[in-house]
């Protein structure tokens, strides 16, 4: 199905981070994590990712902090993230609306089964 297509999921929670994980290499995808933004944006350095799944809230560089300086890098400005929280505040959602066309779904809205498709559907044709 999507053998080659890479995820990196940058996340604090460990348990979300290992339930994705398992859920998208059991799919095929190849899965790389980190713990925060910091550890995220290092992880960008020597692994391009078809797409990146990012939460909000996390220690020393908190999600919206990453993707703007993935966005303003023009080597990274052009991978889709899919932006995985349980923080939905009016901030959080305009601050990731500034940052471009980026889904924001809630962790506890979705199965991940309904995870996997809009993965799917947003790696389509790349």
């Amino acid at each position: 199905m999507n053998m080659k297509k890479k995820i990196l999921i940058v996340d604090d929670d460990r348990i979300a981070v290992e339930s994705l994980s398992f859920y998208f290499r059991d799919e095929g995808y190849e899965v790389k994590t980190a713990g925060d933004g910091e550890e995220g944006l290092k992880k960008l350095g020597g692994y391009r990712p078809d797409l990146i799944i990012s939460d909000i809230v996390m220690p020393k560089l908190d999600g919206i902090g990453m993707l703007e300086k993935i966005k303003e890098n023009p080597a990274t400005k052009g991978i889709p993230v899919l932006v995985l929280s349980n923080l939905e505040t009016k901030d959080s959602v305009r601050a990731i609306g500034q940052l471009g066309n980026i889904p924001y779904l809630i962790k506890t809205d979705h199965t991940l089964e309904e995870l996997g498709k809009k993965v799917a559907d947003m790696l389509e044709g790349l």
